[in-house]
């Protein structure tokens, strides 16, 4: 008897992906690949120790849990109240209402630094965590098919990009584009082979073996140079300042950045369950068309932090 062939997920998802684009459904198809990708984000979380500056776990603390842009209700005790918290280049700002959706008479309090550490504003200190983008700034590099060498702000949907260091994969999508925001979460990291590699502290790349995100990537870890191999980091800067955030995807899930390998995918996501949500996307852009188009270059769309929201009250 001949042994039937089990369709992968991968298989299924492009199968599905080219259906309903040939049913003329991409809006349909868009809000399934959003909805589920949803799923597989963590979203931002804030921690308010009160009355307490050294985050004593052990005080008062508050936990904000949910997504960028969302109104919290704090109503209680018969008062109305909400709070809203926007993300900024170097920390956040944490906005109290009197009212329970985020309207009429406002106080703010600024608290500036970097995530996950203790950070002091008043009688309180808080941590946070979620605000920054896992991308790479503007200026660093690919080296294209042609041989040429592109910035991130250069590179256009369509360009083949190196991911190792035999194998060139085609840009499909861009997971973020943003040529404005300054950020001070990047992360430099220097090999002995020369290379310098600046990328968010929670954008994975391949350290000694495993995937992991930059920020946990320490002196005496190796990763793999496209020219050289494999090399020895030498040193770890945090707290880098950059212009521009850029994640663009690669057909084979892997880029090199400034001559290191690195993931396309960030630890606040699944990195396998992504890439086989993206398999959608990769399908459409073999057919010259887009699902998602631009909608996650700047900012997640509503249905996106909803279901970021709903994901993280379940797990």
């Amino acid at each position: 008897k001949k042994k039937k062939k089990k369709k992968s997920r991968h298989g299924v998802c492009v199968w599905a992906a080219s259906a309903l684009i040939m049913a003329g459904r991409p809006g349909v198809l868009s809000f399934i690949v959003i909805a589920a990708l949803g799923a597989a984000v963590n979203g931002l979380t804030v921690y308010l120790y009160q009355q307490n500056t050294i985050c004593d776990p052990s005080g008062s603390i508050i936990t904000y849990e949910g997504s960028k842009g969302e109104c919290f209700d704090t109503s209680g005790g018969g008062d109305s109240s909400s709070v809203l918290i926007t993300c900024q280049p170097d920390g956040f700002d944490l906005t109290r209402f009197d009212t329970s959706n985020c309207a009429g008479a406002s106080s703010t309090i600024v608290v500036t630094g970097v995530e996950d550490s203790c950070l002091v504003s008043g009688e309180n200190s808080y941590k946070y965590s979620g605000c920054s983008t896992d991308c790479f700034p503007a200026d660093a590099t690919v080296e294209t098919l042609e041989g040429g060498v592109k910035r991130m702000d250069e590179i256009v949907l369509g360009d083949s990009v190196r991911v190792s260091g035999s194998e060139f994969s085609e840009v499909y999508f861009w997971g973020h584009k943003d040529a404005d925001t300054v950020s001070t979460n990047f992360v430099q990291i220097t090999l002995r082979s020369g290379r310098a590699l600046v990328l968010s502290k929670n954008h994975m790349l391949y350290s000694s073996g495993k995937l992991v995100p930059a920020a946990e990537v320490a002196v005496a870890d190796v990763l793999v140079d496209v020219e050289f191999g494999l090399s020895v980091v030498s040193e770890v800067r945090s707290g880098v300042a950059k212009k521009g955030l850029y994640n663009p995807h690669t057909i084979h899930g892997d880029i090199a950045v400034d001559g290191v390998v690195t993931s396309t995918y960030t630890s606040v996501q699944l990195p396998t369950l992504t890439h086989v949500l993206l398999a959608v996307e990769r399908a459409a852009f073999r057919l010259g068309f887009s699902v998602l188009g631009n909608m996650l270059e700047t900012q997640r769309p509503a249905v996106l932090n909803w279901y970021m929201r709903t994901a993280g009250s379940v797990q």
